[in-house]
Formats: C-alpha cells, sequence, structure tokens
C-alpha cells in the first residue's frame, strides 16, 4: 500500500509539471543515438574484448529487410551503412534508447497526458539521420513509447523519415566550404596549438588518430565512454589521459561554436525547430511530439545557442523543447498576439534548465525563446548563399 501511495504521488507531482497554469500542446524531442562501437582501430584497443559487445543489427540492410513494422523512406542502396562492427549500435545502445522512449511514454502519456496510450500516426512523427545507428536508436526509443501491444495493429508500421544527404540539417554538412575554412582556422589558434598538439604527440605512434583534427579527438573522448559504458578495460594510456582528452573536448572544441559556426552547422535544422512551434500555434499541424535521432553535432550546439553547454553530450542525451499555451486560453478569428500566450521549456536530459539566453528563465516567453535562437536560424537559400562565402 505504500509502495501504491509513493507510485500516485510521484505521478501526482509529476503531472503539476504539466497542469495549470499552462497546457503541455507540442514537444520536439533531440536525441544523440544510443552507445556504439568505436569507429577507430587501434593498437590501443587489440587487447580489449570489443566481440563481447552484442551487436544487434551488423548491417543496415538486415535492419531494412527483416524488420516488419520499421519502415524507412529511402532506398536500401542509399541508407548510410559502416563497415562491420565500426560504430554500429550496441545493446547497451538499444537499452538506452528504450529507456528514453519508456521515459517519454512516462511523462508525456501517462502523467501529461499529451498522448493517447494507442500510438496515432497522425500526433507522432520520428525523423533520424541516414546513420544505421540513429535509426536503429529510433526504432529502439519508438519500441519504449509504443510497445506493440499499444499499436492499432500488431504489425503497425511506425514510420521513420530521413533526408537526403544534401537536405540534412541536424548537423554540419561537409560539402559546405565555409565550415572547412571555420575549422581549419581554428586549428591554427594558438588555444588549440597548446592544448591539442600535445595530446596527439603522444597518441600518434600508438595509431589512434590519423591528423591532429576535432574528428579524431572526439573519436578517442567517443571510445573511452564506449569502454567505461560496457565496463570493459580502458587502456592505460587512455586511462591517465582520460582527463586531460575529457578538458580537451568539451571545453576547447566549444569554442569554434562561434556564431557563424553555429549557423553553419545547425542553423537550417534550428529555423525547423521554430517553425514547428510555430504552425502548432497557429494550429497547422496536428503532430503533437516529433523525435530526431541524431548526433552530438546536433545537440551541442543547441546547447550552446541556448547558454546551457556544460559538457560534450554523451551518446543516450538528448533535449526536449516542451511548448506550453496558456491554460484556458483559446485563439479567435483575428486574434494576432497568439504567440503572446505560448513558453517554451526545455529539458537537457530529463531536467527542466533554466535559460541564460532568456534571462535565466524555465518557462521562457515563446517571443523572448524565438528572439534567442532566430539569430542562428538560417533558410536553405541563405544556408547555400553563405556557405559559399
Amino acid at each position: 500500500a505504500n509502495r501504491r501511495s509513493g507510485q500516485m504521488l510521484l505521478r501526482w507531482a509529476s503531472r503539476l509539471l504539466c497542469a495549470p497554469p499552462r497546457e503541455l500542446v507540442f514537444v520536439q524531442v533531440v536525441n544523440r543515438h544510443g552507445t556504439r562501437l568505436p569507429l577507430i582501430h587501434s593498437p590501443l584497443l587489440d587487447k580489449v574484448p570489443l566481440e563481447s559487445i552484442e551487436d544487434p543489427h551488423p548491417t543496415a540492410s538486415h535492419l531494412v529487410n527483416s524488420d516488419l513494422w520499421l519502415h524507412y523512406h529511402e532506398p536500401e542502396d542509399q541508407l548510410v551503412t559502416t563497415k562491420p562492427k565500426e560504430g554500429a549500435l550496441t545493446m547497451q545502445g538499444v537499452r538506452e534508447g528504450m529507456a528514453l522512449g519508456s521515459w517519454l511514454r512516462d511523462r508525456y502519456v501517462q502523467n501529461c497526458q499529451l498522448l493517447p496510450s494507442t500510438y496515432d500516426p497522425t500526433l507522432v512523427l520520428v525523423r533520424s539521420s541516414r546513420f544505421a545507428r540513429t535509426m536503429q536508436t529510433a526504432k529502439a526509443i519508438i519500441r519504449g513509447l509504443y510497445p506493440v501491444q499499444n499499436r492499432q495493429r500488431i504489425h503497425q508500421s511506425v514510420p521513420i523519415f530521413t533526408f537526403t544527404e544534401e537536405a540534412e540539417n541536424m548537423f554540419q554538412r561537409t560539402s559546405c566550404s565555409k565550415i572547412a575554412k571555420i575549422l581549419e582556422a581554428f586549428r591554427k589558434t594558438p588555444e588549440y596549438l597548446q592544448v591539442f598538439l600535445p595530446i596527439w604527440e603522444q597518441l600518434k605512434p600508438l595509431g589512434v588518430c590519423g591528423a591532429p583534427d576535432r574528428i579524431s579527438f572526439l573519436e578517442v573522448h567517443n571510445a573511452i565512454s564506449i569502454l567505461q559504458n560496457h565496463k570493459l578495460p580502458v587502456p592505460p594510456l587512455l586511462l591517465t589521459m582520460k582527463e586531460q582528452i575529457h578538458h580537451a573536448v568539451t571545453s576547447v572544441l566549444a569554442k569554434d561554436f562561434k556564431p557563424e559556426f553555429l549557423r553553419l552547422s545547425v542553423g537550417r535544422f534550428v529555423n525547423d525547430l521554430l517553425n514547428q512551434m510555430r504552425n502548432k500555434i497557429t494550429g497547422t499541424v496536428a503532430t503533437k511530439l516529433a523525435i530526431f535521432s541524431a548526433h552530438e553535432v546536433s545537440l551541442a550546439p543547441l546547447q550552446v545557442i541556448l547558454g546551457i553547454y556544460k559538457y560534450y553530450p554523451p551518446m543516450g542525451s538528448s533535449m526536449c523543447f516542451e511548448l506550453y499555451k496558456e491554460k484556458g486560453w483559446t485563439a479567435k478569428e483575428g486574434n494576432n498576439d497568439a504567440v503572446k500566450h505560448y513558453t517554451v521549456r526545455v529539458l537537457r536530459d530529463r531536467e527542466p534548465v533554466a535559460l541564460p539566453a532568456c534571462g535565466g528563465k524555465v518557462f521562457c516567453p515563446f517571443e523572448e525563446f524565438v528572439g534567442a535562437m532566430s539569430r542562428f536560424a538560417v533558410d536553405n537559400h541563405t544556408y547555400e548563399l553563405e556557405c559559399q562565402l
């Protein structure tokens, strides 16, 4: 009885977060894929029993052809695949995705009652980047959010949408020449040379980094996290350099997130997020929950823009953008001040955060939120022009 009372009290307290004076109307979730296998090959990892990590889906073709209820809106030969084992989502990553989906169900189905208990395709939108690990994470999130028994049909399809490589906007596009120039300039700064070159010199003889660039260091940082997430031994050299590498990735790499870089990395995605909120306010979309299965290079810039960046987003991390309407307010024909009745709350890793970009508020008036974000938003046409400057 005490346990049941405790559960009821917890649920009641959780519902207060979604109750008067505000009504939750729309949520956008941006998550990094779950734990995966390393992308790098190095003698440092030769003695690590990576084969002990289960790979649930060795190839993208297996994933596409064998699953009856997951559907990708791209031909199989256009899916981004990895070499066997490299970068593949692990069972730990699957569990992380399902845990996020289960949390979304607890919060937005059971507590906030934003969504019905049975899956409704008109209310839920799922999009993923074209990498197998993000699509597999999206699949796991769906399984946690709407288990098979909570679908109208046992094999009801839950579509996962993808964009083409050129249209993908959740991270920087490699063909954007301006991005390459910004990163090249950053690699010549004294701070970069003082922090990264000593690390690179220590790792270079061991074949971990092919070149002293941000991607190489990020992957070393990722490899340490992967091993620790699976309780596998971290090679002694990496273990002794862990804090040094963590500081370099968390603090120094974040300094390449200047306004121009942020616009060219996630500016189009920011534009989409804001437009989705505007569409919800004007009543032009029915969607109540949008899930974007993405990468750390999606989350980190968004956190920098909002002033809530603390550490490089780990695998399995997430952000939620909750749009609230003033309780009891109803739009009337000819009423042009609708936005004044809406607020936005941001959750980082499932916890509400005060937004420095919004004067330290937790519930940020929609107009203020747009004002903080819009200087980083860019439409497709402007993006193409700025990339070539």
